[in-house]
């Protein structure tokens, strides 16, 4: 997972920070103001926490097509999706 902050944007790149045995630090303060979640791919250890993450934040994800399609199936807003 990658955190980058411009003046504009606070973006998190395949926020895998639930489950993921090198983190333990939660996902909730990582999150914390996130206006967009990049997912490069739909692997387990690049969107674990994604749901999560967009579900706090209301952030817009961009990702492929198929991953976004995938997460507005368990519920993530697709008016909040640039695929």
């Amino acid at each position: 997972a990658f955190r980058v902050e411009t003046a504009d944007a606070k973006i998190l790149i395949d926020p895998y920070l639930i489950g993921n045995p090198s983190w333990t630090g939660g996902w909730e303060e990582p999150a914390e103001g996130v206006t967009h979640v990049l997912l490069t791919h739909g692997h387990s250890d690049h969107i674990s926490g994604a749901l999560e993450v967009l579900g706090k934040s209301g952030a817009m994800l961009v990702a492929n097509f198929e991953v976004c399609m995938y997460l507005v199936g368990k519920g993530v807003s697709d008016k909040k999706i640039n695929p």
